[in-house]
């Protein structure tokens, strides 16, 4: 099943999701993120998830590609993704930060990337 709007270029993989507002239902805003499997959460840029009224609930601790350890605020946010809406935890991006799609989202969308074909397909998780 290939993504919504998704494209490849020099092996990314990219999607575009809603983000909803927690406040008012009706309100979204539109990101383009790129998939990355080796990232715990979505990065979504902070001024997108406060201009949508998303508060954070935490501060979480991360390390950085280059192995310098970070902190960012995280909430939770509704997003669709192929259809489909799910509440998903989200890093709240400084404007340094890169915006991804991360494995916590893809699990709860029950979503795989194909790593031959670079696009996102139905997963079957064993349950134990």
């Amino acid at each position: 099943m290939k993504a919504l709007n998704g494209d490849t270029e020099v092996g990314f993989t990219y999607v575009k999701i809603k983000v909803f507002s927690s406040t008012d239902p009706s309100r979204f805003e539109e990101v383009e993120l790129m998939v990355d499997s080796g990232a715990l959460h979505t990065s979504i840029p902070r001024k997108k998830l406060e201009a949508l009224n998303i508060k954070p609930l935490r501060v979480g601790r991360y390390r950085t590609f280059e192995g310098k350890e970070i902190e960012r605020a995280v909430g939770e946010a509704l997003v669709e993704l192929m259809g489909e809406r799910r509440h998903v935890p989200v890093v709240f991006a400084e404007e340094e930060d890169a915006a991804v799609l991360g494995v916590t989202t893809l699990e709860i969308f029950e979503l795989k990337l194909n790593p031959l074909t670079r696009e996102l397909e139905r997963a079957t998780y064993p349950l134990i």
